[in-house]
């Protein structure tokens, strides 16, 4: 009895690895990726000669983390956000962003900031061939803004990678403080 079920185990185990390496072999040659109800067409840069600005469109949801250069007894402030970006696949982004940032650990005081993203130059992403790219934005602070948020609008520079069609991993470090995330893509939802 042990023997029949160690065969089965091994039969499904070895149907299902083989299964998992046709599919990603059958999405290589053909770039085509098949996952339940979804099915699409994906350029990994292998038919086009590489990623482009046109491998970034339409709705992502970033979240990211970090720390934001404060003042006082507090130099370096702790930071959270969600933005919503829409990249329009011809290198223009604009989008929303709302951050909570504690000013204060010792008090515990925080702040919400938000506001609107868009760009001081068209186009204001770039994707080179290798899947990074980058993207220059200024955030334009909603009215009545906390003080405490800045003054608007506040340079708003990331880099980033495609990680997969749905997926970029995303980072920025400037003279305004340090953070990182992922943005996930909206698209066929």
């Amino acid at each position: 009895m042990r023997f029949k079920l160690a065969v089965a185990a091994m039969l499904a185990f070895g149907m299902a690895a083989s299964g998992g390496v046709a599919m990603a072999n059958g999405a290589r040659r053909g770039a085509k990726i098949s996952h339940g109800e979804w099915e699409g067409k994906w350029s990994d840069g292998d038919d086009s000669g590489g990623y482009g600005a046109g491998s970034v469109q339409g709705i992502y949801v970033l979240r990211f983390s970090g720390y934001i250069n404060g003042t006082g007894t507090n130099p370096s402030a702790p930071v959270t956000g969600l933005a919503i970006l829409n990249f329009d696949g011809n290198g223009n982004v604009t989008g929303t962003e709302t951050t909570n940032t504690l000013l204060n650990s010792g008090s515990g005081t925080g702040v919400v900031c938000s506001g609107a993203l868009a760009g001081t130059s068209s186009p204001n992403y770039t994707v080179n061939a290798d899947g990074s790219g980058s993207a220059t934005l200024q955030l334009t602070l909603n009215s009545g803004s906390n003080a405490a948020c800045g003054t608007s609008p506040i340079n708003n520079d990331f880099n980033f990678v495609i990680v997969s069609e749905r997926r970029l991993a995303v980072s920025s470090s400037d003279n305004t403080g340090t953070w990182s995330g992922d943005a996930l893509s909206q698209n066929d939802y």
